[in-house]
């Protein structure tokens, strides 16, 4: 007997290709299409968006305003305006997408973060049940204005959804009233071919003009507010003082005001040479990961770390705070160094140790690589959300084994 094809809608808040979008698009490339046919809701056209192409995935654009606005959003506004944004055309907004969920005979709603609600109720209006992948806390989140009481958050999310994901118990944590529903799925990735050190150092030596025989010392991801880079500096200040063995890197790029946040921590620096902003990488952030000797995690918060495993898969080895998500994933001093957030004296002294001792830190890498392999890829990562997929849709998962870490409630 042939098992059916169940018509699946996702949600996307945006087309931006950072970490909740980069996971919807490992999703979407990854599904049994023998099971499951992907549709794609996003607000506009973008990177995600043109990702999606060569899947010949259709994709419709409709408008969404967010009930969990982000903090550039709201900087300098009052919240009043923003909820009644949000109610205004609602209605309209939902039923777009529920006539959407009947042209294409929808079988499923997934929604990809916790900041827009519309194909939450377009589900419930069409009676079809709703899965909501939650990336992010909604609190204690500086990239985030919460319009709504913890409560009304949780309350709505539980009502709407027959399953709720979350990358890390960290962020499940914020959510406990959801614990009857509540799925937990580390994130995955594709395992990148080994790359010659040599090579991919080069690489970045030829366009950046960087000295080869230092030890590159590396923030990599988006800048933002919980990324906290001012600790990053300032240990990498530390360091400095005492040893100049290092140059500090920080690869990636932002909105404007936080960019421009970031040049003013710099110029506090006083011009420091071997403190460098690279901006966004253009290319394969694989060469990157082998190119760097150490990644850095500096946040204050962190759903999952996806550069961790990343560094990971190169056998990079990883020094981070203990931010939420890479706690769960790296064992202080096994594979890998934990520290206090916003603790620049600890971070210090972390890489003083990684420049004295660096054969330490190539086990941390070699032991990353391992468990990358063994538990952080594509496949057990597309694998754990069919499973939360069929449990909503009520059918029995008889053809996924279950994998040890997907953690589902009772």
């Amino acid at each position: 007997m042939m098992t059916p094809v169940n018509r699946v809608l996702f949600i996307a808040h945006d087309a931006s290709l950072f970490g909740a979008q980069r996971m919807l698009l490992t999703l979407l490339q990854g599904l049994d299409r023998s099971r499951f046919e992907s549709h794609v809701v996003a607000p506009w056209t973008g990177a995600f968006v043109d990702a999606l192409s060569p899947l010949s995935i259709p994709v419709d654009l409709r408008q969404m305003v967010r009930w969990v606005p982000s903090s550039i959003e709201m900087k300098g506004r009052h919240k009043l305006p923003q909820i009644a944004r949000l109610l205004a055309g609602l209605r309209a907004r939902v039923w777009a997408v529920a006539r959407l969920i009947e042209r294409h005979n929808i079988d499923l709603v997934f929604t990809n973060t916790v900041t827009v609600v519309e194909g939450a109720l377009a589900a419930h209006i069409t009676q079809k049940p709703h899965v909501w992948h939650i990336h992010e806390p909604v609190y204690d989140n500086d990239e985030l204005t919460p319009l709504l009481p913890a409560f009304a958050y949780e309350k709505v999310i539980g009502d709407l959804s027959k399953a709720v994901i979350f990358p890390s118990a960290a962020v499940a944590h914020d959510y406990r009233r959801l614990e009857s529903k509540t799925h937990i799925v580390y994130n995955g990735l594709r395992l990148p071919t080994r790359m010659d050190r040599a090579s991919a150092r080069m690489t970045l030596v030829q366009i950046y003009g960087l000295d080869p025989l230092k030890k590159w010392i590396a923030v990599v991801g988006a800048v933002q507010p919980r990324k906290d880079h001012g600790t990053f500096l300032e240990a990498a200040r530390r360091v400095l003082a005492v040893n100049r063995d290092a140059l500090f890197l920080i690869i990636g790029g932002g909105p404007e005001s936080e960019v421009a946040r970031l040049e003013a921590l710099l110029h506090g620096l006083g011009g420091e040479p071997q403190v460098i902003r690279l901006g966004q990488w253009p290319g394969d952030i694989n060469v990157v990961m082998h190119a760097i000797d150490l990644l850095v995690i500096s946040s204050q918060q962190e759903s999952f770390g996806l550069t961790m495993i990343e560094a990971f898969a190169a056998a990079t080895p990883v020094l981070s705070t203990r931010c939420g998500g890479p706690q769960e994933i790296i064992e202080d001093g096994i594979n890998g160094r934990l520290v206090p957030i916003k603790n620049p004296m600890a971070m210090a002294n972390a890489i003083l140790d990684f420049l004295t001792d660096p054969a330490t830190a190539l086990a941390w890498g070699a032991r990353g690589r391992d468990l990358t392999q063994a538990r952080f890829t594509e496949e057990a990562y597309v694998q754990n959300i069919q499973l939360v997929m069929q449990l909503a849709l009520g059918s029995s998962p008889t053809q996924d084994k279950r994998s040890k870490d997907i953690q589902v409630s009772a």
